[in-house]
């Protein structure tokens, strides 16, 4: 089983090393190349008939399930091309869209375990503030929050606020950030951060998923056993 694993492993790095998985902006010109102008009649989403596509009309749960889920496999996917690609370009190109990646999908998993704890007051869910969604979920639980591992998960979601408090951080570069913020919302740079544990980010977003996804199971039960 080991063995199977190293094997594994090694093919999957050779994956991510080679060149499909490590676009650059001149792949993408190249890919362009052969391409004719777009038509009149032309549209993006186009029906499928192939069952090996993926799916646009999602029922309620599955739409959960596959946000959140695409979010955070998207997210580790970028990290582990930055980590094991050659290209400085790259590797900087892709951070970002990375860290979004998990941003998104800690607020998503955040405001759904909200929604299951049977908090209806539509205020709370707005926003894009991630400290005040984690006070939500630590004032409603039904269990305290208490250890080590909540501390060190309370201090990331902090660090993570302060660097990004309202998602602008890493959806925007910093020129639009100041066109599209104009002085409401801080935007913060990591000031004297010049390279970035990129190891270390994916293993603590990988704790992070697995705490959260284990409180929004917990709170998709307790949200059962409340309407029974």
């Amino acid at each position: 089983m080991r063995k199977r694993k190293q094997q594994l492993s090694r093919s999957y790095k050779r994956q991510i090393l080679s060149g499909i998985f490590s676009l650059s902006q001149r792949d993408i010109d190249n890919l362009c190349l052969n391409l004719g102008a777009v038509g009149k009649n032309d549209r993006l989403f186009m029906k499928s008939n192939n069952p090996n596509d993926p799916k646009m009309a999602l029922n309620a749960y599955d739409n959960d399930l596959y946000f959140s889920n695409g979010y955070i496999c998207s997210s580790v996917f970028l990290l582990d091309m930055i980590h094991l690609g050659k290209s400085y370009l790259r590797k900087d190109s892709y951070l970002y869209p990375a860290l979004f990646c998990f941003r998104m999908f800690l607020e998503i998993i955040m405001k759904l375990i909200i929604v299951n704890l049977s908090i209806c007051d539509e205020q709370k869910i707005k926003g894009h503030n991630l400290t005040k969604k984690w006070e939500i979920i630590k004032n409603n639980y039904n269990e305290p929050f208490e250890g080590d591992e909540v501390k060190g998960i309370e201090s990331m979601i902090n660090e993570l606020s302060e660097l990004d408090c309202n998602g602008a951080t890493f959806r925007y570069p910093k020129i639009l950030n100041e066109k599209v913020c104009k002085g409401s919302r801080t935007i913060k740079t990591m000031i004297g951060v010049t390279f970035i544990d990129v190891a270390n980010i994916k293993e603590k977003i990988l704790q992070l998923y697995r705490f959260f996804e284990g409180l929004h199971e917990s709170t998709i039960r307790y949200n059962t056993m409340f309407y029974l």
